[in-house]
């Protein structure tokens, strides 16, 4: 399956940093599993 976004390659699996914020707090979660595209980074 091709990247939903660029449509040039095919998402690998890798690791994404994710940013939650909620009422003035901010929690920074690293190492978290997904599928990356190599082309753009989404």
């Amino acid at each position: 399956m091709h990247c939903v976004i660029c449509k040039q390659s095919e998402p690998r699996p890798g690791t994404v940093t994710v940013t939650l914020e909620r009422d003035g707090a901010t929690v920074v979660v690293n190492q978290v599993p997904a599928m990356v595209c190599d082309n753009c980074g989404e």
